[in-house]
């Protein structure tokens, strides 16, 4: 485990008596619809918690840096933080292109996973738009241009959007944005959402390993023996 790795478990685990005291708070999950198995399930809780953290301390270092006009030290935790914070989001919406055999064996992954967190999808649509700009970021440049043949493509700005162009990233620090060509994400709602994914995904990884009625042996159940 390295530094990076250390001080996120350090923080959750340090979190982890008042979480399992808040547990029930009206997020007790449904476990009869649940077919993914329960210790992929945790491991994905645990590695989507650690992503959420690693994500909201590069973002908030990023806000320092942009508050000191710091570029080098801004853009570098903005990666950082994007990076991270699409992954945390990958795990909860699964990318349609996955291989068919791991659609089969665990189609309800994500479903699972947001069921066990208690999250209400439209709270959390700038982690999600974030997935969505980041995943292929090559295939995404690619599209821009070919749909704006006669567009001038800057690299990154710290001065918003350029009139006229498209930054491949800018920084609006009106808005305390990010744009990635059309998308704009504001970092202090970002940051938000991730906490709060940060928080629910260790309510549910403590509430998991501390349960006596689920074990490992859970069998990946289709959706016809559910009776959906």
């Amino acid at each position: 485990m390295n530094d990076e790795e250390s001080e996120a478990f350090r923080l959750i685990l340090g979190q982890s008596i008042a979480h399992q005291r808040q547990l029930a708070n009206g997020r007790i999950p449904d476990l009869s619809v649940v077919v993914t198995r329960s210790k992929l399930l945790r491991v994905m809780l645990y590695e989507l918690g650690s992503r959420a953290v690693w994500a909201i301390q590069t973002g908030e270092a990023a806000l320092e840096a942009a508050e000191r006009e710091d570029p080098s030290t801004f853009w570098n935790n903005v990666d950082l933080m994007l990076v991270h914070g699409s992954s945390a989001s990958s795990f909860l919406w699964p990318s349609s292109r996955r291989k068919r055999e791991l659609r089969e064996a665990f189609p309800r992954r994500g479903e699972d996973l947001r069921l066990m967190m208690g999250m209400d999808e439209d709270g959390f649509n700038t982690l999600r738009s974030i997935r969505n700009a980041m995943v292929h970021i090559d295939e995404r440049l690619e599209e821009f241009a070919l749909a704006n043949p006669d567009m001038h493509m800057g690299m990154r700005s710290m001065n918003g959007r350029t009139e006229g162009s498209a930054d491949l990233f800018a920084w609006d620090p009106k808005t305390q944005s990010i744009i990635f060509l059309n998308e704009e994400v504001p970092v202090p709602e970002l940051l938000r959402e991730l906490r709060e994914v940060q928080k629910r995904s260790m309510d549910a990884f403590f509430w998991m390993i501390n349960i006596e009625d689920m074990d490992d042996s859970t069998p990946v159940r289709s959706e016809d023996e559910l009776g959906n």
